[in-house]
């Protein structure tokens, strides 16, 4: 019981934000990069949460969940590390 409380919760929570997702793309791109990648975009102005994935052949994706009132820091910065936006 405690967990479904909890999880209801998170999604109340969730509902409740004011955040636009932006999904980015990069090729040649391993491990460490994205790693340094993500830290750069959390240490941008505006940014609430990264999502990075990295494929075998080293293709990164990164989802940016932007706060909605100043997405524009978070966003130069992908495009500033070389990553391209994608609309999925």
């Amino acid at each position: 019981m405690r967990t479904l409380l909890l999880l209801a919760a998170a999604v109340l929570a969730v509902g409740c934000s004011h955040r636009v997702v932006h999904t980015y793309v990069k090729s040649g791109v391993n491990e460490r990069q994205l790693t340094q990648d993500a830290r750069s975009l959390r240490e941008a102005g505006g940014v609430d949460q990264v999502v990075p994935r990295v494929d075998s052949q080293g293709n990164a994706t990164i989802e940016l969940y932007l706060d909605e009132d100043s997405p524009e820091k978070g966003a130069e910065r992908a495009l500033q590390l070389g990553y391209r936006r994608v609309s999925l």
